[in-house]
């Protein structure tokens, strides 16, 4: 069942609310929370102007308690979508805790600015019919991060498919300068 705003208000008011820190009531609508942006993590900065193409890594001002029969997903606002902003962000899984990180990027044409406290997505509940047999709190990977770690314990993983991206730049690079010492 999604929650609505009459379920989250409950839970928020209960000694198991949703969303810990950042919380507003003004925030909340029908059946989501309005989500804002805290700061911009990749730069670094309080604010940015996105240019056509490019994406930044952005730390919610919300930070999340999710129990373990819950789950949670980010989608665009609306305002967004019609700015040109699209959103990727993973879902907030049973018994996940802690601050939750959004890759935005400018699908527009236009330069587009985005501010700390933005609202930038929504976030919608949905409960479960029973506990999952291992929920989020069993894995440590992002559990309680308040500052941004990228890729985390995943580093040494997914490393390999960076470098494959970067050796073949240098491979580009290479031909560029043969083609024009010709």
């Amino acid at each position: 069942m999604i929650l609505t705003d009459k379920n989250i208000l409950e839970l928020q008011n209960s000694n198991s609310p949703l969303i810990t820190e950042g919380f507003k009531n003004e925030n909340v609508n029908d059946v989501f929370v309005d989500v804002t942006v805290k700061k911009i993590v990749e730069p670094e900065s309080d604010s940015c102007e996105l240019k056509p193409g490019e994406n930044v890594i952005v730390q919610l001002n919300e930070v999340f308690n999710i129990n373990n029969k819950t789950v949670a997903f980010i989608k665009e606002r609306t305002s967004c979508i019609r700015l040109g902003l699209a959103i990727s962000a993973s879902p907030l899984k049973p018994g996940f805790k802690g601050a939750h990180y959004l890759r935005v990027t400018n699908v527009s044409n236009n330069i587009c600015t985005i501010t700390k406290g933005f609202g930038i997505a929504q976030v919608y509940f949905e409960t479960l019919d029973e506990e999952p047999a291992k929920p989020y709190s069993a894995n440590d990977a992002f559990q309680n991060e308040s500052d941004y770690r990228g890729l985390g314990i995943y580093k040494s993983e997914y490393s390999k498919f960076l470098t494959k991206i970067e050796d073949e730049r240098n491979e580009l690079e290479k031909s560029k300068m043969k083609l024009y010492s010709e």
